[in-house]
């Protein structure tokens, strides 16, 4: 089952993008991350849409469990949180909420960003620190 889903990956790679991965889609092309992953909804609604989001709902389901988590942990007085998710969609969060990621398509390997939030904004306090 996982082989023939890798396999369906790769060949939904090529039929889209025209590249032999996904490395290849993000350097290779002038899109944006939200882009590649929008028309990678598409693409996946024509075969059966069980598996890709698109950008406005990744970045609407981080914007409201980041909120949840910083909201509870303001009134629980948690202090820091480690919070752990996948790099491309917090870039693509980053870029939604303004933060100016000067078009990074990928994190660096067990990089830290760090956000503060105040009860209603969030701070960006380091960015792909390693």
């Amino acid at each position: 089952m996982v082989i023939t889903k890798v396999g369906m990956l790769i060949g939904y790679v090529k039929t889209v993008f025209g590249q032999p991965n996904y490395n290849a889609v993000i350097s290779g092309l002038k899109m944006s991350l939200a882009d590649v992953a929008d028309t990678t909804f598409e693409a996946d609604r024509r075969y059966g849409g069980l598996y890709a989001e698109r950008s406005q709902d990744v970045t609407t389901r981080i914007d409201r469990a980041l909120r949840g988590i910083g909201q509870e942990a303001l009134e629980r007085s948690w202090g820091d949180t480690l919070i752990v998710i996948h790099g491309t969609s917090i870039l693509m969060w980053l870029e939604s909420i303004g933060f100016n990621t000067h078009h990074q398509d990928l994190l660096h390997n067990l990089s830290v960003t760090r956000i503060s939030f105040g009860g209603h904004s969030f701070d960006i306090q380091s960015f792909d620190r390693t």
